[in-house]
């Protein structure tokens, strides 16, 4: 819905309808709702979704390709391991690649997410298969550029992608 209502499509929480903005681009836009009369500035909306990781962006096709797989999965195993590619896939632009979609669902500092998914995925006990994405992730962080505040300078990056 906030990757929707940024896009110009913004969902109603009384009564659930779609109002498209007339300019998705102006931020003194009032929202009205046509069918109930819900009504807020844009400024104000946005303000209940910005800096709190909820818009998807360019990862919007992982979390569908999440949430249609899922459902019908029945090895707790192979559940485990949709887990892990959502929460280790990355938002991935046509220039570069973006943040990990776990910053999406786990509270915390990026720098803390990134330590947490480190810590938590890569440990003795892991789930069959889940360690085989441990070079894959790393890889993908050490070559995005924005990474490097988080895990160290580039001398450090070689012993990071070793761990």
């Amino acid at each position: 819905m906030v990757t929707a209502a940024h896009y110009g499509n913004v969902h109603c929480p009384v009564c659930g309808t779609v109002t498209e903005r007339k300019n998705p681009w102006s931020a003194d836009e009032q929202i009205i709702c046509v069918k109930c009369g819900w009504c807020i500035p844009w400024a104000i909306y946005h303000q209940s979704y910005r800096g709190k990781q909820l818009f998807g962006a360019n990862a919007v096709e992982v979390f569908a390709a999440y949430h249609k797989a899922f459902p019908d999965e029945q090895s707790a195993t192979r559940k485990m391991l949709l887990i892990d590619q959502l929460l280790h896939a990355f938002h991935v632009g046509i220039k570069e690649i973006g943040r990990p979609v776990a910053a999406n669902l786990i509270q915390g500092s990026m720098g803390e997410v990134i330590r947490f998914l480190d810590a938590l995925t890569y440990r003795d006990g892991s789930a069959t298969g889940i360690s085989d994405s441990q070079a894959v992730w790393h890889r993908t962080l050490v070559d995005a550029e924005w990474s490097r505040p988080f895990i160290g300078k580039d001398d450090d990056i070689a012993g990071f992608q070793e761990r």
